[in-house]
């Protein structure tokens, strides 16, 4: 447009960007690039978001998903064009099968330069596929009034489909033509300028989300379930960490109920006070109770309401899947969160609001079987035994579980727990007893991948201002080591533990490791394990490490992390056999210590 505005990309970026901060948009995550100028300008400028920079385009997208994951609200990654938005995917996918707001703003060449294999040049627009809960492609700058109008438009609209009618990624893609810096004004820029103004005047597009109450069918629905049984669980899969109400709702019905709350590590659930239940009525163990025939038939119950998530425990898939007629009701925002075997009921409503209608009729419910919560009260205790008969001396060598034990221990009311996939979350699950500490617990279990959680983790640390430990294996530390260029500069502690076990010992409690492989072929291409040396992989960020090889070691070298802000790596040095040997002598020890 050579007799329109010399400044027409950066006013257009600046209205997109005032839109979006007018719709919420608080946090934002710049890679840097060329065709992102005017819109890296806008956001530098912005008084109401704050900015950060992330050389890598995929570890700044899991650093957006982890401050939103913090806080419910959504994030913004900015890109340049060309395949950089294409490192957004394992994001997006994370942020889609999660359900966490997160806005992907690429940055894209101008239609013209499409097809001609132009530098930078790819189809941007949709690349996210069907992970994409909306995309917006908001074509060249346009100076016309009603151009304007309908970009801030589109901005409010973008924040809101992050989170209404499913949360997950939106994607903006904002193509530029040149230039892209700023200009020497003309007199097109002061029309602009007026018009911007008007576009700006008034008050914006507003969405209001719906409240998310059940109805009244389900409500009758779900009582009726819970009136019938007398051996009943509440079993609490993933939920936000943003959200504690289900938290207090949850422990209020167990206690109304008398059955116990099944609290799975990543649920909000196993960590902080419940309110009248008190942390004598949460269990975590389903593996020491579901995983084997002999428990299940101890621990069979007759009616199970999910909550949220599918929990990590396989104990559960193998309780739901091996008794597909078994009773039960899925309660969860968005989706089904029922992988194993069709549940009677889905409620798809807020779990608090609906725990809470349900705590209000369990007055008129049958009483529980007071022998059904004693015994799971009485397997929790028998673990905790077993565990503290292992531990030994705090000067032996280091294995998962008291490794596990040292981290948690290490944490004060008020902290936060990041837990890798795979091993980790479930140690957790096996290792760790509930407690009233307040814990917010950061995971990502959508898609359960093991990629950019040292970016993720550092992102919720950020946003939540928590003092924050990631527990993480030694592969997904590897995957994600990009992620310590961010984590480095946190501004609250972020004690990042290497569990170094020599590989993906998860598998090791799956049945391959039973036999059908070699034990050559099993360690080459399932344990896998690495030769990274973490310590020269700290340094090269500029990122604190130290080493442990006892509980002890451990204990004084998180207390020193967790002391000062920035990241620390912590390598984990685990000796044994592995999480699969302390698991079978655990679940021994326990059955023996029942029987008695």
């Amino acid at each position: 447009m050579p007799d329109g505005p010399a400044n027409l990309a950066g006013a257009w970026a600046r209205l997109l960007v005032d839109g979006l901060a007018e719709a919420g948009v608080t946090r934002a995550v710049v890679s840097p690039g060329s065709r992102s100028t005017p819109l890296v300008l806008a956001l530098a400028g912005h008084p109401a978001i704050e900015t950060t920079v992330v050389l890598d385009e995929r570890d700044a997208a899991f650093h957006a998903l982890g401050r939103a994951k913090a806080t419910g609200l959504p994030a913004l990654a900015l890109c340049t064009s060309g395949s950089a938005g294409s490192h957004y995917l394992p994001a997006a996918i994370e942020a889609a099968t999660a359900r966490v707001p997160l806005l992907l703003l690429t940055a894209d060449r101008p239609p013209h330069a499409h097809l001609r294999d132009a530098p930078q040049t790819v189809q941007q627009s949709g690349m996210f596929g069907p992970f994409a809960r909306a995309v917006f492609d908001l074509g060249p700058p346009d100076p016309r009034p009603a151009a304007l109008r309908a970009l801030r438009h589109a901005a409010a609209l973008a924040a809101a489909r992050t989170r209404f009618p499913e949360p997950g990624p939106v994607q903006l893609n904002a193509p530029f033509d040149k230039p892209l810096e700023p200009q020497p004004p003309n007199a097109a820029d002061d029309e602009l300028a007026a018009a911007i103004e008007q576009a700006g005047r008034g008050a914006g597009a507003r969405f209001e989300l719906p409240e998310g109450g059940p109805g009244e069918r389900a409500q009758d629905a779900l009582a009726a379930a819970c009136a019938a049984a007398r051996r009943g669980v509440i079993v609490a899969g993933p939920l936000p960490a943003w959200d504690t109400r289900a938290r207090r709702a949850a422990g209020r019905l167990a206690a109304a109920l008398g059955w116990p709350l099944l609290a799975d590590a990543a649920s909000q659930l196993r960590f902080g006070p419940l309110g009248d239940a008190g942390p004598d009525s949460r269990a975590g163990r389903v593996d020491l109770a579901w995983l084997e025939p002999r428990a299940r038939a101890r621990f069979r119950p007759d009616f199970v309401l999910q909550l949220g998530g599918v929990p990590a425990g396989r104990g559960y898939e193998r309780l739901v899947a091996g008794e597909p007629e078994l009773p039960r009701a899925v309660i969860t925002r968005y989706g089904v969160a029922d992988p194993f075997a069709p549940a009677t009921l889905v409620v798809n409503a807020d779990p608090a609001a609906t725990l809470e209608a349900l705590a209000a009729r369990a007055a008129a419910f049958a009483p529980a079987d007071p022998a059904w919560l004693a015994g799971w009260r009485a397997l929790e205790a028998a673990a905790e035994r077993a565990l503290a008969e292992q531990a030994g001396d705090r000067d032996a060598p280091l294995g998962e579980a008291a490794a596990v034990r040292t981290a948690l221990a290490a944490l004060a009311d008020g902290d936060a727990l990041a837990l890798s996939n795979s091993l980790p979350v479930r140690a957790v699950d096996l290792f760790a007893a509930a407690d009233r500490r307040e814990l917010a617990v950061f995971a990502q279990r959508g898609a359960n991948g093991i990629d950019g959680l040292v970016a993720g983790a550092a992102g919720f640390a950020a946003a939540s201002g928590r003092r924050t430990l990631l527990l993480i294996g030694d592969l997904a530390f590897q995957h994600g080591l990009g992620g310590l260029a961010v984590a480095r500069a946190c501004p609250v502690p972020l004690a990042i533990v290497v569990l170094d076990n020599g590989g993906g010992r998860l598998f090791e409690m799956l049945p391959l490791a039973d036999g059908g492989v070699s034990p050559a072929l099993f360690e080459r291409f399932f344990l896998a394990p690495q030769a990274l040396d973490a310590a020269a992989a700290a340094a090269a960020f500029g990122v604190p490490h130290a080493a442990a090889a006892t509980p002890r070691e451990l204990d004084r070298a998180l207390a020193a992390a967790l002391a000062r802000p920035g990241a620390t790596v912590v390598t984990g040095r685990i000796a044994g056999a592995g999480a699969a040997a302390a698991w079978r002598a655990l679940a021994a020890r326990v059955a023996e210590l029942l029987d008695r």
